[in-house]
């Protein structure tokens, strides 16, 4: 927490290295929160890309709760995106990324799972497992109580199991 205050700081005061290890710390978890909403890889790279060039030329001021004003951040612009947007299919790029799965169709499975779940809890497992949010960091981002979050997360997880089976 304490280092991403840190490079914020730096980033404020030009330093373009703090900014390029902010980028490599955080771009996965940022765009999977990103891709939660929107739902397109396509147009979550584009809000990535937005999202880090606003940081870039405006850094937040460091603050305690750093990781859950950048989760926030992103989030709000795949929402404003996806408003402004109409989705797009990209089956091109869907099939290239399940052609790397090892086990497609277990892929599927899980993908089916995890779409099936309500808007909530996908996007409290989605925060947990694909950005590697803690439970209090999702709490913030979300506005919502911690022991809100814990309960949605573990109805999440019994959904997921249920879905597929108990195999989960």
């Amino acid at each position: 927490m304490a280092e991403l205050q840190s490079r914020l700081h730096s980033i404020r005061e030009g330093d373009k290295t703090a900014f390029e290890l902010l980028y490599n710390e955080m771009h996965r978890p940022l765009f999977a929160v990103i891709y939660q909403v929107t739902q397109d890889k396509v147009l979550s790279e584009d809000v990535l890309q937005e999202l880090f060039l606003k940081l870039y030329l405006s850094p937040p001021k460091p603050s305690a709760n750093s990781h859950a004003y950048l989760y926030r951040m992103a989030r709000n612009l795949a929402i404003d995106s996806v408003r402004k947007h109409k989705p797009q299919a990209d089956w091109e790029q869907a099939e290239k990324t399940l052609s790397q799965t090892d086990n497609l169709s277990q892929a599927l499975d899980l993908e089916d799972a995890i779409q099936s779940l309500p808007e909530q809890e996908r996007q409290v497992f989605t925060m947990r497992i694909d950005g590697g949010l803690k439970f209090h960091e999702i709490a913030t981002i979300l506005n919502a109580p911690l022991g809100t979050v814990f309960w949605v997360y573990q109805k999440a997880i019994n959904n997921l199991r249920n879905f597929l089976g108990g195999t989960l």
